[in-house]
């Protein structure tokens, strides 16, 4: 086989995909991206490359800056519209001061016409993979171009359930997933995890409950200085090397905006929220937390989750009632997260209230009681679903998911159909739904293989790390066209305790 360039192209900070990938460094060049100057993978230096992606954090910075003051075309505008949407909708995540329509559009068309460049070089080798959606505005444009040019780009996606990972090839989680390359775990072996928790939503259940525990604490003195010392310590990165690019102060600033921010939504849901499901019959919608890549990009058009609260509110039955939950940790930040900067949330808040038929929860209420109580459920793109699921509760998502094929949990296509859909979900009963899950199971394992794609997830595995790191290379192996179509015979081993 020809040597090709293996790209992890967000994997600096993930060192059990850094191992995965360089299982073929004497086979292929292996590039490892990052912001944080070094790929975490000491003593195996010479066994790759890395790839900066600090200098594409600014528009000035970018490479191939004469490049980039090029020509831009109707023809080039039409087939980057999509890129331009997710990359404006990422830029409040990584910009405190909100840009200006004209730099921002600046920005754009230099990653364009920069990362254009560098892929164009390598093309003709080139295999990008991503260990999570791409949701940075750099990575979102380099994802489009890498598209536009043809280089195959692989992300890995994570299911809900124990170690259960596939590929796709487009940013909407589920759209496109790939064909699994090893007989690893079968359709049974699958079912049979449906009644384990993972670890990483037990861990998010603690986190939940650690975060009501700390939103209604005052950051007081002793948190303020923490915040001071740690600004400054660090305050030549932050200016110069951290995609924020603030002095100190500013940032120290920023944090008290974010602490009154976040006080005053907890002080609306205080005075709003109620913390018991109403008795009439209602559809659950759990909010999700912002910003994070469920929504930007997996959930595309409905990344402001209004828009499907109002569709949902105006569709369905008279009757019924819409209960929508704040997710614990969007106000459990007690040390100010200042990517939330732009995510108050009294203002969507202020949008359900205003509904009529939209009860608002409050956010450490407990989410298997609503969910089990709910005759649907319903999210953007969110897990809540899929739990449901779980307790024969049908439910349904605003973009597709990794479980959109289940019969009980469709993706919604066509906003006129909304009603339909909801009596025909909500006529099923539990054994209905419960069989509609183990069906879309059967058919659709055949996409998923065992991994973990970040180190905190291989932690909180029952499996041994090895066996992880050793699926995923079968699968990346898979897609260089090393086993082709034949399938291989993978042992997953046993359980570690």
């Amino acid at each position: 086989m020809r040597r090709k360039l293996l790209f992890g192209a967000d994997f600096a900070d993930y060192p059990i995909m850094q191992e995965m990938l360089l299982g073929f460094a004497q086979q292929h060049d292996v590039l490892i991206g990052g912001r944080s100057g070094r790929a975490d993978t000491a003593g195996r230096d010479h066994e790759f490359a890395y790839f900066d992606w600090q200098p594409y954090q600014r528009a000035d910075e970018v490479p191939h800056p004469t490049v980039a003051n090029g020509v831009v075309d109707a023809a080039m505008e039409t087939e980057y519209a999509e890129a331009w949407r997710q990359f404006a909708r990422a830029l409040d995540r990584v910009f405190l001061d909100p840009l200006p329509a004209r730099e921002a559009e600046r920005y754009f068309w230099a990653l364009v016409a920069g990362l254009a460049t560098w892929i164009s070089e390598r093309a003709s080798t080139l295999v990008v993979w991503f260990a999570h959606t791409p949701h940075f505005p750099w990575h979102i444009v380099f994802f489009h171009v890498c598209q536009r040019l043809k280089v195959p780009v692989y992300i890995f996606k994570r299911t809900q359930l124990p170690d259960g990972m596939f590929f796709d090839t487009d940013l909407v989680c589920g759209r496109a997933p790939l064909p699994s390359a090893a007989a690893g775990l079968s359709a049974d072996a699958w079912l049979d995890t449906l009644d384990e928790v993972s670890g990483r939503l037990k861990r998010s259940h603690e986190i939940n409950r650690r975060a009501e525990s700390a939103a209604y604490r005052p950051m007081g003195l002793r948190l303020k200085w923490k915040l001071i010392r740690r600004y400054y310590r660090a305050r030549h990165g932050y200016r110069n090397h951290h995609y924020f690019r603030q002095p100190w102060w500013r940032l120290y600033r920023y944090a008290l905006r974010r602490d009154r921010e976040r006080r005053a939504d907890l002080s609306y849901l205080t005075r709003h929220a109620r913390r018991d499901a109403p008795s009439a019959p209602y559809i659950y919608f759990a909010l999700h937390y912002q910003p994070e890549r469920t929504t930007v990009p997996e959930a595309g058009f409905y990344h402001d989750q209004l828009r499907a609260i109002t569709a949902l509110a105006r569709a369905m039955p008279n009757d019924w009632t819409l209960v929508v939950k704040e997710h614990p940790r969007q106000l459990g930040d007690r040390r100010p997260d200042l990517r939330c900067l732009h995510y108050g949330r009294e203002p969507l808040y202020q949008g359900i209230t205003e509904l009529g038929n939209t009860v608002l929860m409050d956010a450490f209420a407990s989410a298997e009681g609503l969910i089990a109580g709910a005759e649907l459920t319903a999210s953007c793109n969110g897990s809540s679903v899929f739990e449901g699921l779980k307790h024969g509760i049908p439910g349904l998502t605003f973009v597709p998911t990794w479980h959109s094929a289940c019969a009980s949990a469709p993706a919604i296509g066509d906003m006129k159909a909304l009603p339909g859909m909801m009596n025909e979900l909500a006529a099923k009963t539990p054994e209905q739904v419960r069989a509609d899950l183990a069906q879309f199971i059967r058919d659709e394992s055949r996409h998923w293989f065992v991994g973990a794609n970040d180190d905190r997830a291989a932690q909180l595995s029952a499996r041994d790390r090895n066996v992880l790191v050793a699926s995923m290379r079968i699968e990346v192996q898979a897609l260089l066209g090393r086993t082709g179509h034949r399938r291989t015979s993978f042992d997953l081993g046993p359980e570690r305790c």
